[in-house]
């Protein structure tokens, strides 16, 4: 209630800012926007069942540089 009573152009802001989960979320952003990019087109069939589905592989591969100009742009 105390947050609504200030009006609808009140935004709440933290003094600090924490940099190394910024720089940490904008790495893990640009590394989804690799792998869609870089598996678009895939017409993988997978044999895995519905339970194998539920608990995904966790992988930490991050595709190379230079292969789309465009979201090379985007992430400069």
């Amino acid at each position: 209630m105390s947050v609504l009573s200030k009006g609808l152009n009140f935004i709440p802001v933290s003094r600090q800012s924490d940099k190394f989960q910024a720089k940490k979320d904008a790495e893990n952003l640009f590394r989804r926007a690799r792998l869609k990019a870089c598996f678009h087109n895939s017409d993988v069939t997978s044999d895995r069942d519905n339970f194998q589905r539920l608990n995904p592989r966790k992988s930490t591969w991050v595709p190379p540089d230079r292969q789309f100009a465009s979201l090379d742009l985007f992430i400069k």
